[in-house]
């Protein structure tokens, strides 16, 4: 499942919108586990209650290992 969304600066609408379109365009059963790095906007409140609004999983890599 992907999507995307370009913004002027990276912040976490700009993962919000991207998964929020792919999951509009895919709908996902219920315990899809989203991969992501330890990016700020993937660790951001907004995004993380996205994923849980979605019944989705989170899985970040270890620091240092994208």
């Amino acid at each position: 499942m992907a999507d995307w969304s370009l913004k002027p600066r990276m912040t976490a609408d700009i993962v919000t919108d991207a998964l929020t379109m792919a999951w509009l365009r895919k709908k996902p059963t219920v315990g899809l586990i989203h991969h992501s790095d330890r990016g700020g906007q993937y660790a951001s409140h907004t995004f993380q209650e996205k994923l849980k609004a979605h019944c989705m999983a989170c899985s970040m890599s270890r620091k240092g290992n994208c």
